[in-house]
């Protein structure tokens, strides 16, 4: 403060040279601007308080620099206007976390968990009426365990339709906390109490195979590298269960938040684009099957990937994005149908060489009218509601 005394509680990092762009005050180039983290230590609200108020309004502070490696000290100082101020922990009463393979990233709301919201979609689960539940706080107030009493059944935490993430044997899968400020540690167990698909026998294979960096106890601010190391986990479904620790004891959610995982080959994912030419007299496509007569309003985009192999969904309706359906006047559908190299239908998803598109009643279509839908190959996977994506195609077709 102004009068020399040195506000202790709180502890200055390491110094980064600051490299951002300035954009007021030309002169400051190379003028030697550092960004200095800091942290609070202990200090109760009362003495707190007495060392940064005085007769009820703020004691302003500056930040000071020792700038000199000689035995005297030097001090710069920055101008008087940091106003330190105490608020009163508060613990985060939901868990939040992101999981990454490579470039691939998705929240953990986005993918798979054997919760619907009702029941624990397990064999085991449903006859026992659906015992097994995903657990938030009880009016959004964090414990250190979970009851009864302090928990309820969290429904928006029901994952059960989305897809697990792919994963491959030795590769690593990174776990990143979005909740860092109040949270402490987290780690990551495997999903016992939800592993009962064919019970015993899938607890007894997740229990079998090897992994790297599982209970490792992690810092909230660090990222968490891990592995699944056993071949034998190759085309398995593993459950993993996250639970995260805020600074005063207190879980985030009180049973973890879990995600599951298809171990083997990720999907092989292609976008595709074309130019469909419409007349108004062009015959109308009314299923999948009419594009292998039709004459016009189709168009045939080459795929220049190999797929994995899949006898589902070769050909169909193509599932528009959301964002263009608003593009369709009268529900104007557009129909796919996979072709090998010969442009017959192809049998297999690892035959196709090119994706057919044709629209329905196309004179409705608007010149430079553009949509784009997606043709995912699945297969069903253990649990056996529970979709793995083998192939996906991202479809754009534009009326010219």
């Amino acid at each position: 403060n102004s009068k020399g005394e040195v506000l202790d509680y709180v502890e200055a990092g390491t110094p980064e040279k600051y490299d951002y762009l300035i954009t007021r005050a030309g002169n400051n180039v190379g003028g030697g601007l550092w960004k200095i983290p800091f942290k609070v230590k202990g200090a109760d609200e009362e003495a707190f308080k007495k060392a940064t108020t005085s007769e009820g309004k703020d004691i302003l502070y500056a930040v000071a620099i020792n700038n000199t490696d000689s035995a005297a000290e030097r001090y710069v100082s920055s101008t008087y206007d940091v106003a330190p101020t105490y608020k009163k922990f508060a613990p985060v009463a939901k868990l939040d976390y992101k999981v990454g393979v490579n470039d691939v990233v998705k929240n953990v709301a986005d993918i798979h968990n054997r919760w619907n919201g009702y029941v624990a979609l397990t064999e085991d689960a449903i006859k026992n009426d659906g015992e097994l539940a995903e657990l938030t706080w009880k009016d959004g107030k964090p414990a250190t365990a979970a009851t009864d009493k302090n928990t309820v059944e969290d429904r928006s935490d029901a994952r059960w339709w989305n897809s697990p993430l792919h994963v491959e044997v030795n590769q690593a899968f990174n776990i990143k906390l979005e909740n860092t400020i109040q949270a402490k540690y987290y780690y990551v167990t495997l999903d016992k109490d939800f592993a009962i698909e064919s019970a015993p026998s899938e607890w007894n294979a997740w229990s079998s195979y090897s992994y790297d960096g599982l209970f490792k106890t992690t810092a909230a601010d660090s990222t968490l590298s891990l592995k699944i190391t056993s071949d034998a986990a190759n085309g398995d479904i593993i459950g993993f269960r996250v639970f995260a620790v805020n600074a005063d004891g207190t879980l985030l959610d009180p049973d973890g938040r879990a995600f599951y995982v298809q171990v083997g080959e990720a999907a092989n994912t292609e976008s595709v684009t074309g130019d469909d030419q419409i007349t108004k007299d062009a015959a109308d496509i009314t299923s999948a099957t009419d594009l292998m007569t039709a004459t016009a309003n189709v168009v045939d985009m080459p795929l220049t990937k190999s797929f994995q192999s899949s006898t589902s969904n070769l050909s169909g309706v193509l599932n528009l994005d959301n964002a263009t359906k608003g593009n369709l006047l009268n529900n104007e559908q557009a129909y796919y149908i996979l072709l090998d190299k010969d442009k017959k239908p192809a049998a297999d998803w690892k035959d196709a060489k090119y994706v057919r598109v044709g629209v329905n009643n196309g004179g409705n279509w608007t010149d430079g009218t553009q949509i784009s839908g997606t043709i995912k190959a699945v297969k069903d996977g253990k649990p056996t509601s529970a979709e793995v994506t083998l192939n996906t195609l991202v479809v754009t077709v534009k009326k010219v």
